[in-house]
């Protein structure tokens, strides 16, 4: 199989506030990378995303920035397998999120993501998907700073769909914070995962279940000051 990427690159010096609005939509394309880089002479932000998806998926992404402020989002749709991993960093690198999503094969797939925020001590992102009739899924969010605190949460699904979920990553100077929640359908066997540490202690919490009835999971792991705390709430739809 060959890999297709596709790509574009520019700078734009910006006035006191710059809207940019991209859409892509390329069926057929196996992979795609794309650069956008902002600047207004003081301080920019970019970002590259790398995506590996079927000959039948359609992609739509759209950026908004000013001197101040960016914010990226990406939407892609179509059926099969879907791999997407992406760290995103603060204007000052020193906050990250990473969001990671992927499956081996499905049906029917939506998948998007979202920079929330993106500032000089702050950076958040978040993803959603949708997967009927899928194999091997994956999902998770990570956050991290330079101070040293982390936190983690994911699902993963041997075989089976998953539905309206969605996970996200915030991570500060002084505290990082990371949330997924989604539906489960029954009969369906899943793993949720969830991690919040320093570089002194670490949480950690890791189930397998299997329910008679649809199930709306939802976890937080978050870390502030040298407090670390996982919450994991799981209820019948």
């Amino acid at each position: 199989m060959i890999k297709q990427v596709s790509g574009m690159n520019s700078k734009l010096r910006t006035g006191p506030i710059l809207i940019l609005a991209i859409l892509l939509l390329l069926p057929g394309v196996y992979g795609m990378g794309f650069s956008l880089g902002i600047s207004n002479g003081v301080s920019g932000a970019s970002e590259n995303f790398q995506v590996c998806a079927g000959p039948e998926t359609a992609f739509a992404s759209s950026i908004e920035a000013s001197p101040q402020y960016y914010s990226n989002t990406m939407r892609a749709g179509g059926v099969g397998g879907f791999s997407f991993d992406e760290t995103f960093d603060s204007l000052d690198k020193g906050e990250h999120v990473r969001l990671i999503a992927q499956w081996s094969d499905s049906a029917n797939f939506n998948h998007g993501y979202t920079i929330e925020k993106q500032e000089n001590e702050q950076i958040r992102a978040s993803q959603s998907m949708t997967v009927d009739e899928g194999k091997e899924i994956e999902s998770s969010a990570l956050a991290w700073n330079s101070l040293g605190q982390s936190a983690k949460v994911g699902i993963k699904i041997p075989e089976g769909s998953l539905k309206d979920y969605s996970n996200y990553g915030d991570a500060m100077d002084g505290s990082v914070t990371v949330g997924q929640e989604g539906l489960v359908p029954k009969v369906t066997k899943f793993g949720l995962f969830s991690e919040a540490g320093t570089k002194y202690s670490l949480l950690r919490s890791c189930s397998t279940a299997r329910s008679s009835r649809d199930l709306k999971v939802e976890t937080t792991s978050s870390v502030e000051s040298n407090k670390s705390r996982i919450k994991i709430k799981l209820k019948t739809a």
